[in-house]
């Protein structure tokens, strides 16, 4: 317990600057949304009930590795906390199954692209399995780069 309530008092400090943030503010182009999107159900609130609200993993990689906190804000929008505080916006794009598991795909939308090592153009895409997951892996793919498959980045712990 006394870890969850460390996390997220961690977690608390970088709300402020997500909360002080306009979420109206989209830096991804709307067609590279629109394109990334049509390959997935949409989303309804049977499926937001099902998302995991908070979680986290751990990078070994560079760029900035280590936990890499993960929190959805509300039915739009994740953020994701690195662990120097940096931080990355993401909007919820639809609903897919990968390797048969049933989750939610993300596309990052804003964060600094030199830090992060990747796009804020609907490039870099997530896969979020949802909470109750026999596989809880947190999975990308590179879209600016070419990925067509999904890649784990780590085992999804303290999933809320």
């Amino acid at each position: 317990m006394k870890t969850h309530v460390a996390i997220w008092r961690v977690m608390g400090i970088g709300l402020l600057a997500v909360a002080a943030t306009s979420f109206s503010q989209n830096p991804a182009s709307a067609d590279n949304q629109k394109e990334s999107a049509t390959e997935f159900a949409k989303v309804t609130d049977e499926d937001i009930a099902k998302m995991p609200s908070f979680y986290y993993f751990d990078y070994p990689y560079d760029p900035l590795p280590g936990k890499r906190l993960w929190l959805r804000i509300d039915k739009q929008f994740w953020v994701e906390r690195y662990p120097n505080g940096l931080e990355s916006r993401f909007r919820i794009i639809g609903r897919s199954a990968v390797n048969g598991i049933d989750g939610t795909v993300v596309v990052k939308i804003s964060g600094n692209p030199e830090k992060t090592g990747t796009d804020n153009q609907g490039g870099l895409q997530a896969f979020i399995p949802d909470r109750d997951s026999k596989e809880p892996e947190h999975r990308y793919r590179n879209l600016a780069r070419g990925d067509k498959e999904w890649v784990s980045l780590g085992e999804m712990k303290c999933v809320h």
